[in-house]
Order: C-alpha cells, then structure tokens, then sequence
C-alpha cells in the first residue's frame, strides 16, 4: 500500500481513539496473541496422548493428556469470547468516534469544496473509508495477529521436534501460500478497483436521483434517471463478477497446492529419513499443523487482499481528510462586541471575486450599507448578487478590495463571530429532518415561547402550526417536503428574525409567496430597522422600492445606487428594470411598523 494512505489511515484512528478505545483494543490484541499461541501448543498435548497409547500405556493413564487438552481448547475457545467482546466494543466506540470526526471535519470543509464535489462521490467515500476501518481492524486483530504468533509457535515446535526435511516442507509449503497470494492479490486487485469506480458512480447516481426526487417526478424522469442507474450498476456487476471469478481461480489453486502439499509431506514422514522424530504422534501432530498452517494461511491471504482494496478505498478518502477546514475561532471579535454603538456600517470597497474555477463574480464592486436602513440589491440573473452575500459571510475570500463591518475587514474578524452576527433567508431552502420548532429555532437551543409566537404570528405561520397534527413538534419531512415552498420560506425568515443578528441578507425572500402574506413578511422585515443593517436582494422591485438605498448591479459591478425616486427621475438600468416589471399597481415606499 502507498505509504501515504498507510499513514493517513493509521492515522485517522488515533486520532479518534481515547483511553478506553486503547486498553479495549490493545487487551482483545493480548488475548489474540495469546490465543494463537496457545492454539499451536495444544496440539502436543495430542502428539503425547497418541506417543503414550503407541508406547503400550494403557488407555486410562493417557486419558488425562485428552482432558487436558479439551480443557486448554475450552480456555482458547472462552478467551475468544472475551476477545470478541473486548475488541466488538472497542471498535464500536472507536467507529462512533471517527464518525462524529469526520463528520465535523466535512462540515468545517470550506464551500468552494462542497460547491465542486458531488454529495454522492463524499457519501460514499465517507461510508466506504468507515467499512474499511472495520475490515482493517477485525482482519488484523482477528485473523493476521493470531496468525502470526501461531505460525511463529509452530516453526519453533517443528525444529525442535523434527528433522530439517520437515520443518523445510513446512516452510516450503507457507512460501508458497504466500507467493500464490500475493500474486492473485495484484491480479484481482486490478478488477476491484474498477469495480469500486463503478460503485462510486452507482452511488452518486442513487443520491443525485433521491435528493432531486421532485424536478424528477415533475419531468416524468423516473425511467431516465432509473436506467442511469442501472447502466452503473451493470457496469460494477460486470466488474465484481470478474473479481469474483479470479477469486475462484485463486481458491482452485490453493486447493492443487493443499493436496500437494499434504502428499509431500506424507512421503517425507513415512521415507525412513526422519525415523526417530515422526512416531504416530508425531504424525498426528503432523497433520494437525497442517490444517493449522493451510487454513490460517488462506485466511490471511483473502485478509491481505482484502486490507488491499480497503486501502484502496481509502484513496478515495485520503485526499479529503488531508483538506484544511475553515479555522473558526481566528480573528478579532465582533466589531459590535467591541462597543460600537448601533447595528453596523457594511462598506465593499472595490470587491474583486474570482471562483476556483476562474469565473469573475464581482468586478470592482463598492457600495455601503447603512447603520440601521434596508440596502436593496436589484439587477438581472447572473450579475453578482448572490456572490455578494458568499462575499459577506467568507464562504470565498474576496480575490481583492475589502469588505469592512464599522471599518473592520470582516478578515480580521474570527468566522464564528463573523457568520454568527449574520442572518441569511436564502431563495433556496433547505429544513432539517426534524420537528418544525426546532426548523424554526435553529440552531438556536433554547428560545422563547413568547418570541416564537410573535414571530409565527406576523410570518401568518400561526395558522399553519394550528393545522399541524403535533403542533410545533410535528415532522416537517426531509427537506421540508411535506411545507409548500412558500411554508418553508417563511418558515427560513422566522428562523433569521428569532436570531435577531445585527445584520439580516435576504436573498429573493418572498419568491415563493403569495400576495397576502408576502405583504405580511414586508411588514416583518422592515420592522424596527434601527436594530438591524439588512440587505435585501430581490427580483420583486416593487419590494426593493421599500428600501432605504437601491443598488443596480450588472456584471459584477455597481452600475447604479440611490433611492427609489432617484433612481426613477435618473433613469437608466433601474428604470428600465422597473419599467419591465411594473404590473401596474400601485407603489407603497412607506415602511410598516409591526410590533
């Protein structure tokens, strides 16, 4: 295996395991060791056993070598159970704990690469790293270990018992255990590791099609995404099965060389070469190794190949565990923790935003936003405005210029204190797996009952709890699926009001909304601006008509700013968009006071 994914790996399990995890797993090795050290000794207690019957002893005087050694296979037997225990917990401890480290390592991931990687190709990179964790441990622990210090205790007895030509057939016959397996290893690997590529494919398929599972049955493209499917699966089929078939070949080999090797070894204890040493005992003994060399070997051998392809899915993994996560607590306070009086002065000075992947998103862009008023952010698709909002919370570092909150670069300002005084109602959202009180606090623990009901009541979400079977602790589903899309978007400004943070980012707030309660949402959201800065981009200019200031932008720069009637009077890109977009009612630019 590449000494770097040995590294990594070996790696990774340290730094999940604690004290117990360490005693837990380093007992259950003692008791393998011990267990296959003893497991090679019994056999003497045979070999005197039958030695004592060829002698001439009577039956009942040799008897107790038999009980002895039914009693030290009862003890080995008993030791195994307690190893199995020890090391079941051990792992599963073990395992509990790297999950939860990785899992807060793919969360600390920064997004650009959460944006680039499919969730498929993560999922199950994650899952296949864990599975071959657990393969790594239970063949090295259960079989390799064990193996090992048995092999070691029968070499030992063998030179000491008989003569050379024994002991070199014995030797022989485990090199050439070895060899078979290490070639046949590198052979099947090869089709394992297409097998596995194919997997990978299956896998981001099924979670691509599971997760889109509404635009797909809209489109009536179950039967599309269905065969997408079954060709990768077809694929890894055809590759496991030729993995499976150069496993069988392997297995017909082994069995050529078991009955060579037991026929060897025959002509060489029965040759008159070794007279003294290979009495009926000795024989016994013999053939007992035999079946202990043969099956171990073959256990040891499908466990190297086995840890090959675990390594190997590892890989897959490596390169993601070697990743930096967004270092958090980095960085000055909160400029609003630092004294400033007032909800703070968001200022972009001449913002450049290039993506990874060399896609410009902000040219030079500069604009303020005021303490206290609403900044409206209008402009066509494709101009910037949602980069603006990435720009602000750091999920990418502006290539050049300065974002600055009350003049301090939101660089200096550590991402947890940063993010956590930012409240963000994006045009896409997303609600957990869990009950629509805890969809509505997050990731708030602790709220107030009263806070919670005023909030329900001006979002007009009152009434849709009051239909819901278990209240507020109903499931909303995953993803929300059982809300409506204008439901889940109330439920995601509710969510930003309860935090009330300094700074409120709307992104299309109410693009799933009907009339009625998307005026009680304006309502909402230009309540009491003096507690909050809030910007708010929109498609919807009669809501942008609201706001304190406007800014127009377009390719990534600032085209245009000002108020509603200025930019009116000023004409240009705002007055077209308005003249584009005017439905004919009229404009209410007075704000709403709600209590």
């Amino acid at each position: 295996m590449p000494r770097d994914t040995s590294r990594a790996f070996w790696a990774s399990l340290i730094r999940a395991s604690d004290r117990t995890v360490r005693f837990e797993i380093s007992m259950s090795v003692v008791m393998a060791i011990t267990a296959g050290i003893t497991a090679a000794l019994a056999p003497l207690l045979l070999k005197a056993f039958f030695d004592q019957i060829g002698s001439g002893t009577p039956f009942a005087r040799a008897l107790p070598l038999v009980a002895a050694y039914l009693v030290v296979v009862f003890a080995i037997r008993l030791l195994s159970q307690v190893q199995n225990y020890l090391f079941t917990t051990g792992e599963q401890r073990l395992q509990q704990r790297l999950s939860a480290n990785t899992f807060q390592h793919l969360l600390a991931l920064p997004m650009n690469f959460h944006l680039q990687k499919p969730l498929g190709a993560i999922l199950r990179a994650h899952s296949m790293m864990l599975q071959g964790v657990r393969l790594m441990m239970v063949h090295t622990i259960h079989t390799l270990l064990p193996i090992s210090a048995q092999l070691a205790a029968i070499v030992l007895v063998v030179a000491s018992l008989f003569s050379s030509a024994t002991w070199v057939c014995l030797a022989g016959i485990a090199i050439a255990y070895t060899s078979v397996f290490a070639v046949a290893a590198r052979w099947q690997a090869r089709a394992t590791s297409r097998a596995l590529v194919a997997d990978t494919r299956a896998g981001t398929c099924l979670t691509d099609g599971l997760i889109n599972i509404e635009p797909i049955k809209s489109a009536v493209a179950e039967r599309s995404i269905g065969a997408d499917y079954d060709r990768s699966l077809g694929e890894g089929f055809q590759h496991w099965r030729e993995a499976s078939i150069r496993r069988t070949i392997t297995g017909a080999a082994i069995a050529v060389l078991y009955v060579t090797s037991a026929a060897t070894l025959i002509l060489i204890a029965t040759s008159g070469s070794d007279n003294d040493a290979v009495s009926v005992g000795g024989l016994v003994l013999l053939f007992t190794y035999l079946a202990q060399i043969f099956a171990p070997l073959e256990s040891a051998g499908y466990a190297f190949q086995d840890i090959a392809q675990v390594m190997r899915q590892f890989d897959d993994w490596r390169p993601i565990a070697g990743l930096q996560g967004e270092d958090m607590g980095s960085g000055g306070a909160f400029p609003s923790n630092r004294g400033a009086p007032g909800p703070p002065v968001i200022t972009f000075e001449d913002v450049v935003l290039t993506y990874q992947n060399g896609t410009q998103a902000l040219s030079r862009l500069s604009f303020s936003a005021l303490s206290g008023q609403v900044t409206a952010i209008v402009g066509p698709s494709g101009a910037g405005k949602t980069s603006i909002v990435r720009a602000l919370v750091r999920h990418h570092d502006v290539t050049s210029g300065a974002i600055r909150i009350d003049g301090v670069s939101i660089s200096d300002i550590a991402l947890h204190d940063l993010r956590s005084h930012v409240a963000i109602v994006s045009q896409d959202t997303v609600l957990l797996h869990a009950s629509f009180r805890k969809n509505v606090t997050f990731p708030q623990t602790v709220c107030s009952p009263d806070r919670i009901d005023d909030v329900l009541r001006v979002l007009c979400l009152d009434k849709l709890v009051a239909r819901l079977p278990q209240g507020l602790e109903t499931t909303v589903g995953e993803r929300g699926q059982q809300l409506s899309g204008g439901e889940r978007q109330r439920v995601a400004i509710a969510r930003a009001l309860l935090r009330d943070a300094p700074i409120l980012v709307l992104d299309e707030p109410t693009s799933a909304l009907d009339s009625e309660t998307e005026e009680a949402i304006r309502a909402a959201l230009f309540n009491s601006p003096q507690r909050r800065t809030s910007i708010l981009i929109t498609h919807r200019l009669e809501l942008a008509a609201r706001a304190d200031k406007i800014i127009v932008v377009s390719n990534g720069t600032v085209e245009q700013e000002g108020t509603h009637a200025q930019l009116l009077a000023r004409g240009g890109a705002y007055a077209g968009l308005w003249r584009d977009h005017q439905v004919g009612a009229p404009v209410r630019t007075d704000k709403h006071e709600v209590v």
